[in-house]
């Protein structure tokens, strides 16, 4: 049986909002959660981190690298990119209707458009270094990896923006769709979870190396 406009639209909706809301390897917001509380921990004391447990920096490193390729995957237009996403919405608004009974807005949809499209240089960044390093190791970064970080540069501060960004665009439309209601996620409690865990570990390096100066 064929697929309504209004069936599709509200599937893509709650797909969105699976991958965003997950409590699971995939769900985007707890691991943003997780990686903004480690980088303001980082900014908050400095070097001071890597001293209480030096395996943070290997481990931040690693979670940033997730958030990326997590992040990638809203933006393929061959899946379920974000672009595609808003593309559809605005050519097939008037089949769409909302729990209000009205359809998505004209000027949120050109609004949300907007916004994604400031973000460009960082989404073609993340996407580059999948596809060119994490995914599938292009020739030129087999010998120079470091390059790679030249070639797609990106910012914690953008990375983060453009996160906050797709997480605002979907909710509206989750909004829309439920009248008002949205779904649940832990993320203040991974940024709680991250804070016990700094200080618990800097309270397990003073005793058992009690000669160490953490700064």
């Amino acid at each position: 049986m064929t697929e309504t406009t209004q069936e599709n639209y509200e599937r893509r909706v709650r797909k969105y909002a699976s991958l965003l809301h997950g409590t699971d390897q995939d769900g985007l917001i707890c691991k943003l959660q997780i990686y903004q509380s480690f980088l303001q921990k980082q900014r908050d004391i400095g070097d001071r981190l890597w001293k209480i447990e030096p395996l943070l920096f290997y481990l931040i490193k690693s979670l940033e690298q997730d958030v990326h390729l997590t992040l990638a995957k809203f933006f393929d237009d061959n899946g379920y990119g974000i672009g595609k996403f808003l593309r559809f919405c605005i050519a097939s608004r008037r089949q769409i209707t909302w729990a209000s009974g009205q359809p998505p807005g004209e000027k949120l949809l050109e609004e949300q458009t907007k916004a994604l499209d400031e973000h460009k240089e960082c989404t073609k960044s993340i996407v580059g270094r999948r596809n060119k390093f994490f995914a599938h190791r292009d020739k030129e970064y087999l010998d120079q990896s470091d390059q790679v970080f030249s070639d797609y540069p990106l910012s914690e501060d953008d990375v983060v923006s453009l996160a906050n960004t797709l997480i605002s665009i979907v909710g509206k439309h989750e909004v829309g769709l439920r009248g008002g209601s949205f779904s649940f996620h832990g993320a203040e409690f991974f940024h709680i979870a991250v804070d016990n865990m700094v200080r618990n570990l800097e309270a397990g390096r003073k005793l058992n190396f009690p000669d160490q100066k953490l700064g």
